[in-house]
């Protein structure tokens, strides 16, 4: 026997007012003499019994009537989900909501919880009795039409396979959406008693900020029973967040991959242990403490060995929950690139040659097809990820058009100038086409003899250049890094306006842009102020060349 409102028993003293007071007006006899006694007949005993005990009748009734009103007030119950003194003639229905969430596949001293789980709801299920309906609801179905969630079952061994069968999931459900489809499940059944018991590790996420209360989805005799699971305590570290800070994955370079642990526990500071793991190999490994309710970054390297796709992962090893400790990823490397070369062979020259340079254990492709623009159509543009284009020669404004168009599908295009004597006629019309304007269209600005320009910033946060020249290989720090390095001669180049939202890349020591990036569209065009032959620098004789060309 157990009382929901234990505290009401302390009325049980008010059932000692009525025996006060019965003392208190109890009338006491006293020998009085009088004289006409004689002619009274003696009263009889047996009548006085009566009387008295017709007095006591009514002292026991009042304070029964007190003891009753303050056990009703405190709501006994027998343990179990109805009393058995009732028998079959007062039946029970009731819903077991499961927390079949993620977290549930942690582990305390008694095992893992969702174990303890199922083994809770099966206690629960023994305490029925005959005529006594169940209905098993796992957290993740809540919110699911009635019709699709098995209904009551007055067969244990239904129920009881059920349980066993529970499994933890990736939908999450608050505590409010269970109760509701609770009281669904609950208003098909005609037994007078209904009960729902919520079994959980009581994690902050089952219940809701905003929610409307019992009252508007049960009715006042509807009982509920909370039953915690685990001991509350513990950490869980989780992968939060992952991306790649390398822009341009090739074979044999490293690839840095910048993941974000989150301590969500409570146990104070832990070590995070991460590790990086490509085509099954682990790559690098990474050991920092954590603090709890806070965050920390790891920068991973990974190296890839071969071209095509790779899948990889970031794991944590040695947390409690497991299900939140890997995040995977896939790098695509292409095998074979189609690159189309747009110009005369003596603008092109130098960059074919970069072209078809292998460096180092480089596995991709590139697939070279050249050009003359004279003899150049539409069609021919189509199916190529990659154009270069030497506007040493005349192009229509349709095939401009065309190739316009082509970048804002999605593939890149590199223009530089080609023959000086044609910056006005192929360089200027070409740059116009994506927004920019050549403004020395002459035969480009050449710089005084035995003179020169070089580079004065290199913005060593954009892909192109990420890594090459940074020293060591570290990354530069701030949003948009920039340094000076080693540069080559530019003995010639074309002052350019460029559109609004372009990124310089490269700058000269005249404040003029040699490189700059613009988007269109899903696409991207390179822009080089300066051409790729000795006439314009020492560029295509530089280390600087061939790198920077395959990128």
């Amino acid at each position: 026997m157990m009382f929901l409102q234990p505290l009401f028993l302390f009325g049980l003293l008010a059932a000692a007012i009525p025996l006060v007071l019965h003392l208190l007006t109890l009338r006491r006899l006293r020998t009085v003499e009088f004289s006409t006694l004689a002619f009274l007949k003696e009263l009889q005993k047996s009548r006085i019994r009566k009387i008295r005990l017709r007095q006591l009748l009514l002292l026991l009734l009042r304070m029964l009537i007190i003891i009753l009103l303050v056990i009703a007030f405190s709501r006994p119950t027998l343990e179990g989900s109805v009393p058995s003194a009732l028998g079959s003639a007062t039946r029970t229905s009731a819903v077991l909501v499961v927390d079949d969430s993620y977290s549930m596949t942690g582990s305390d001293e008694h095992g893992e919880l969702l174990k303890q789980a199922r083994n809770a709801a099966e206690r629960i299920l023994d305490a029925f009795e005959d005529g006594d309906d169940v209905a098993l609801l796992p957290l993740s179905r809540a919110g699911t039409p009635i019709d699709e969630i098995t209904a009551h079952s007055r067969i244990p061994s239904v129920v009881r396979q059920e349980i066993g069968a529970i499994r933890t999931s990736a939908l999450t459900k608050d505590l409010h959406a269970a109760l509701r489809t609770s009281a669904g499940l609950l208003s098909q059944s005609v037994n007078p008693n209904k009960e729902v018991y919520v079994i959980s590790d009581l994690q902050r996420s089952l219940f809701p900020l905003h929610s409307p209360g019992r009252e508007s989805l049960f009715d006042g005799s509807t009982r509920f029973f909370l039953v915690p699971i685990g001991s509350g305590q513990g950490h869980n570290l989780s992968l939060s967040g992952l991306r790649f800070t390398s822009a341009i994955a090739e074979p044999g370079k490293p690839v840095e991959v910048e993941a974000t642990v989150t301590h969500r526990g409570t146990s104070g500071t832990i070590p995070a242990n991460v590790s990086v793991f490509l085509d099954g190999e682990r790559m690098d490994q990474r050991v920092s403490d954590i603090v709890s309710g806070s965050s920390r970054s790891f920068t991973l390297t990974a190296t890839p060995r071969r071209s095509g796709l790779l899948t990889g992962s970031v794991r944590l090893d040695g947390d409690e929950l497991d299900f939140d400790n890997t995040l995977h990823f896939a790098l695509r490397l292409p095998q074979e690139i189609r690159v189309l070369l747009i110009g005369s062979e003596s603008d092109l020259k130098y960059l074919h040659l970069a072209l078809a340079t292998r460096t180092g254990s480089v596995t991709t492709v590139f697939r070279l097809t050249t050009i003359d623009p004279a003899r150049m159509t539409a069609a021919v543009l189509n199916g190529y990820d990659v154009m270069f284009l030497a506007a040493g020669a005349p192009i229509s404004p349709d095939l401009l058009t065309r190739l316009q168009a082509i970048v804002q599908s999605g593939a890149g295009l590199v223009v530089f100038p080609g023959t000086p004597s044609a910056v006005a006629s192929s360089f200027g019309p070409a740059l116009a086409a994506f927004g920019a304007t050549a403004i020395d269209a002459s035969n480009g600005a050449s710089v005084a003899s035995g003179s020169f320009l070089t580079f004065t910033s290199v913005d060593l946060a954009h892909p192109l250049v990420s890594g090459m020249f940074a020293a060591g290989g570290s990354r530069p720090s701030g949003d948009r890094a920039r340094q000076a390095p080693e540069s080559p001669e530019i003995l010639r180049r074309v002052s350019v306006r460029m559109p609004a939202g372009t990124a310089p890349v490269m700058t000269l020591s005249d404040g003029q842009v040699f490189l700059a990036d613009l988007r269109v569209g899903a696409g991207r065009v390179l822009i080089f102020t300066s051409g790729m032959t000795r006439e314009w620098s020492d560029l295509p004789v530089r280390g600087l060349f061939v790198p920077l060309m395959h990128r």
